[in-house]
C-alpha cells in the first residue's frame, strides 16, 4: 500500500508534535543566546560582507533573478552555476561552520534582493526574496534577527527552525544569512 506522505515524515511529525509542542511557538533561550553570540557575529565576517557587496554591485534585475530561479527549480541535480555558489569562499566558511556545529543542517547567504550568494547544499529555489527568512531579517535594509516556527523542511528532510541574521555594512543590512537548525541535532548537541 502506498502512502501519500512518506512514512518517515509522518512518524517524525507525529513524534515532534507529541514531544515538542513548545517549539512551535517559542525559540529556546539557549538557541537565542547561540544566535546572538555566534551566528550574528559570523554574519560580520569580511568574506560574507565582501561577497554580498560584490553581488549587490552587479545590480541584477529581479526579472533575471526570477528567470534564474525557474531554471534552478527545473534543474535536476547540480549544474555549474549551482556548483560555483557551493564552492566559493563564502560557502566554504559556511561549510566549516556546519562541521563545527553539526546541528546547522543548512546555511546560505542572500543578497539585498534575496538571491543566493553562496550555500552549502542545493536549496529548493534560488530566489528567497519573497520568503519570511529573507524579508523579516533584511527589513528593507534595517536588519533584524528572524526565528521561524519549527517546521519540516523538504530540502533537508528534517524538522528545523530557520534563523536569519542580517549581513551588515556599517549600519545598513546588505543581505541575509539563513541558518537551518535541526531540532533533533540541537537536542543532542
Amino acid at each position: 500500500m502506498r502512502h501519500s506522505i512518506p512514512m518517515k515524515l509522518a512518524w517524525g511529525v507525529l513524534l515532534f508534535l507529541c514531544t515538542n509542542s513548545a517549539w512551535a511557538n517559542e525559540t529556546p533561550k539557549a538557541m537565542r543566546v547561540f544566535t546572538e553570540r555566534y551566528l550574528q557575529e559570523t554574519a560580520k565576517h569580511e568574506t560574507f560582507v565582501l561577497a554580498v557587496q560584490t553581488q549587490n554591485m552587479l545590480q541584477t534585475s529581479l526579472t533575471s533573478i526570477k528567470q534564474q530561479d525557474t531554471t534552478w527549480r527545473n534543474t535536476p541535480g547540480i549544474d555549474s552555476f549551482m556548483w560555483d555558489l557551493m564552492r566559493n569562499d563564502c560557502a566554504l566558511i559556511l561549510f566549516n561552520l556546519q562541521q563545527i556545529y553539526p546541528f546547522i543542517s543548512e546555511a546560505f547567504v542572500m543578497d539585498q534582493q534575496g538571491a543566493l550568494v553562496c550555500l552549502t547544499y542545493k536549496t529548493t529555489d534560488y530566489w528567497q526574496g519573497d520568503e519570511a527568512k529573507f524579508t523579516e531579517s533584511y527589513r528593507n535594509g534595517q536588519g533584524a534577527i528572524y526565528y521561524s516556527d519549527a517546521k519540516y523542511d523538504l530540502s533537508t528532510d528534517e524538522i528545523m527552525i530557520q534563523i536569519s541574521v542580517p549581513v551588515m555594512s556599517e549600519t545598513d543590512a546588505i543581505g541575509v544569512i539563513m541558518f537551518g537548525i535541526s531540532l533533533d541535532r540541537w537536542e543532542r548537541r
